[in-house]
């Protein structure tokens, strides 16, 4: 690689979201609890106790403030969009209902919000911008 010949520090790319963060040993059936922020390869990730990478952080974000807003998108997918989705965002069960696993990958939290905000069999407007945009942080992590 250039970088490394010309004797220059590459960064490992970001781990994906919604996979297991390598050397964590989490417990399986703990996604989404006990979520922890942890620093890898000079980054700050949100990671939950089953070791699955739900936020990497921008440089400079407010981590703690992020996080917040994160946990708020979780509580209210819990409430509003679990029933049709699943706690961890893979049922396809009821009718015309997709897997959200990974969809965040890729994805601007704008991107995100657009999608939920013009596909929603729920009617999102009825909640604030700061809901909205929690939702959408929680949706990139699954």
């Amino acid at each position: 690689m250039l970088t490394a010949a010309l004797g220059l520090m590459a960064l490992a790319p970001p781990p994906r979201l919604g996979d297991p963060l390598p050397g964590r040993d989490g417990a399986p059936g703990k996604a989404f609890e006990d979520v922890v922020v942890v620093e890898s390869d000079g980054r700050q990730i949100l990671v939950d106790a089953a070791g699955v990478v739900r936020r990497v952080f921008a440089a400079g974000a407010p981590v703690r403030q992020e996080t917040q807003i994160w946990l708020e998108g979780r509580a209210l997918w819990r409430d509003v969009c679990a029933r049709c989705h699943g706690i961890d965002g893979r049922d396809t069960g009821y009718p015309g209902t997709r897997s959200m696993q990974g969809y965040g990958n890729g994805k601007t939290d704008e991107q995100i919000l657009r999608r939920i905000e013009t596909s929603s069999t729920v009617d999102v407007s009825v909640y604030s911008a700061r809901d909205r945009r929690a939702l959408a942080l929680f949706v990139g992590g699954l």
